[in-house]
């Protein structure tokens, strides 16, 4: 009888059954712990492109190449691309000091331009100096200086310079909002019209109007006598007629007017001690000199100033009266003379031309 042979005894385990096959969990824990070898961090990161952890997935606000990314070099919010608008370095950024459209550029140089009773002067004006920036043309005030007539002396001013940016007035009427509310010392006609519109369509040009005396006053307290004053102080322009300013810590109170108070038999002050009653009464400078010393005493009563400024034509001479000026307040020459309704009116329109 024939037997088979037994297989022979071993410990050796067929290699099939060496492992137990992972179970369903153990495959799915595996899978989602999956770590690739780029990688550092600690936590998981899905491979899914449209994951937004991805960092390579281009919607990943922190992947360089996301347009979104501030960092993108071709984003134009990005502060380095030189198409950002708000880069200064962008050509056409209008801050870029290269740009000829920048406005700081060009509101370094604005045509001031002071009309006044007898005379229309105009000049170019250095707002970082507080200075002119070249020579001044004037041009006789039009008599009657109604608004068509005094309109064209104004734009053959801005013509001489051929200035086409905006341009400062200091105009002699309380001005608001760019209208006259009075005439003095010019036609009626300009009572209720605006100065701003009517000047500017005849030249062209945009126009900031102001009235004469602030203009004055805010160039001497910007780069005169009154730079620095915190006080009240009071700019009196002595002409024609008499024009105030008045500022309390620099800042200005427009409008004053007060060389309109009534004064003797029942006139205006400037009727009595400005340089044009002066001239028409044909009085000495010492006797007008009296007659104004009174004016500031009574101005002196009624604001208790810190500060007088003296400006207009009658500034020139201030050496020959000044002793004749008797106020507690002190007095003093405006440095800028008869500039400096030219050099306040350009600052002005510097000042107000974002507002047009």
């Amino acid at each position: 009888m024939a037997y088979r042979r037994s297989p022979p005894k071993t410990d050796r385990i067929p290699e099939r059954y060496s492992k137990r096959r992972p179970t369903i969990r153990q495959t799915w824990e595996k899978y989602i712990n999956f770590q690739p070898k780029f990688s550092n961090r600690t936590t998981s990161v899905s491979v899914d492109p449209l994951n937004p952890l991805n960092p390579l997935n281009p919607l990943n606000p922190l992947n360089p190449l996301n347009p979104l990314n501030p960092l993108n070099p071709l984003n134009p919010l990005n502060p380095l691309n030189p198409l950002n608008p708000l880069n200064p370095l962008n050509p056409l950024n209008p801050l870029n000091p290269l740009n000829p459209l920048n406005p700081l550029k060009s509101m370094q140089t604005i045509l001031g331009i002071d009309v006044g009773a007898s005379g229309v002067k105009g000049a170019l004006v250095d707002l970082q100096h507080g200075k002119l920036h070249g020579e001044r043309f004037r041009v006789p005030t039009p008599q009657p200086a109604t608004p068509a007539a005094l309109s064209s002396a104004f734009a053959e001013v801005v013509a001489f310079f051929n200035y086409k940016n905006v341009v400062g007035c200091g105009f002699p009427a309380i001005v608001k909002n760019g209208v006259a509310q009075s005439a003095a010392n010019i036609d009626k006609q300009w009572i209720g019209t605006n100065i701003e519109e009517t000047f500017g369509h005849a030249c062209g040009v945009r126009v900031c109007a102001t009235n004469d005396a602030d203009a004055a006053g805010i160039a001497e307290m910007r780069f005169g006598a009154g730079k620095g004053e915190q006080g009240l102080v009071f700019l009196i322009t002595i002409g024609t007629g008499l024009g105030t300013a008045l500022f309390y810590k620099g800042m200005l109170v427009p409008n004053t007017e007060l060389g309109h108070l009534i004064w003797k038999n029942n006139k205006p002050a400037e009727a009595h001690c400005s340089s044009g009653a002066r001239e028409r009464l044909k009085i000495s400078r010492t006797d007008w000199a009296k007659r104004f010393n009174a004016y500031l005493l009574h101005l002196e009563r009624l604001f208790s100033p810190d500060l007088f400024i003296l400006g207009g034509g009658e500034s020139k001479y201030f050496d020959s009266y000044k002793t004749l000026l008797t106020p507690q307040a002190r007095v003093v020459p405006a440095q800028l003379l008869n500039n400096a309704g030219i050099i306040g009116a350009a600052a002005f329109a510097a000042e107000n031309a974002s507002a047009l």
